[in-house]
């Protein structure tokens, strides 16, 4: 073995890596990237929303424990929310950019295929040029309203 990982002992979930690596102090800009690319996926499915590192935030928390109090998966709707106002800021504030235009696309439940299309681009060149972008803002979005 002398140390290497067994292909077998690989997690085949995907979230199975992103919940180990979030127990694990605190998380990197890169893994938390990987948190909001997932959890921008999963955008209109709150029960998946629950599931994410990001659902852990104050500022989601208190969304949820406030507006959503009761309500079947509070935390998931909290969470879509919050990933949804920081969309919408986004797609305002990068109007008429490629970013502001996947913002948008992504708000309205648009795929990117639609949006590359849309664009008049690929979309291998959208999601390596450009959804690195938009999920790196998401991200910052997300943490400074959790540091306010």
């Amino acid at each position: 073995m002398n140390g290497s990982v067994l292909h077998s002992q690989i997690p085949t979930e995907p979230g199975a890596v992103l919940r180990r690596l979030s127990t694990i102090g605190r998380p990197s800009a890169a893994i938390l990237d990987l948190h909001v690319r997932h959890a921008l996926r999963l955008i209109d499915d709150p029960i998946s929303l629950e599931d994410s590192p990001l659902a852990r935030t104050s500022s989601v928390r208190s969304l949820a424990d406030g507006k959503y109090r009761g309500r079947t998966c509070a935390v998931g709707l909290a969470l879509r929310e919050a990933l949804r106002l920081a969309l919408d800021g986004l797609a305002s504030d990068f109007e008429g950019t490629t970013v502001g235009a996947l913002a948008a696309g992504l708000r309205i439940g648009l795929s990117q295929a639609s949006v590359a299309q849309g664009l008049g681009i690929s979309e291998e060149y959208l999601c390596r040029r450009w959804k690195p972008q938009l999920v790196r803002l998401v991200r910052e979005q997300l943490m400074s309203c959790d540091s306010d």
